[in-house]
């Protein structure tokens, strides 16, 4: 007998592909649009918003202020943690960033 316990804790994985994908854009300083790739994979909405801001006023200003950068280390907290949840292969995605 299945328990809905189990059902309802499964992980998923996420493609070894999409991974690869994430790295390259890590590997070319593209950390924002990483993430925010990563958030449309999961069809997470807010976070797709979130780092598609934060990407519009890295290009405005140039560069990401310090302020900017410790909002990001904020998010990413309760991002990852979303997607630690998620993905049993989380540890290969976190090696991606």
């Amino acid at each position: 007998m299945i328990k809905l316990k189990n059902i309802l804790t499964e992980k998923k994985d996420l493609a070894p592909n999409i991974i690869a994908d994430l790295a390259k854009m890590t590997d070319r300083n593209n950390h924002n649009e990483a993430r925010r790739d990563l958030a449309s994979h999961m069809n997470n909405l807010k976070y797709q918003h979130i780092y598609q801001s934060i990407i519009m006023i890295q290009n405005k200003e140039g560069h990401m202020p310090r302020n900017l950068i410790k909002y990001r280390d904020d998010v990413d907290k309760q991002f990852f943690s979303l997607v630690k949840r998620k993905y049993g292969n989380y540890n290969d995605i976190h090696k991606a960033f």
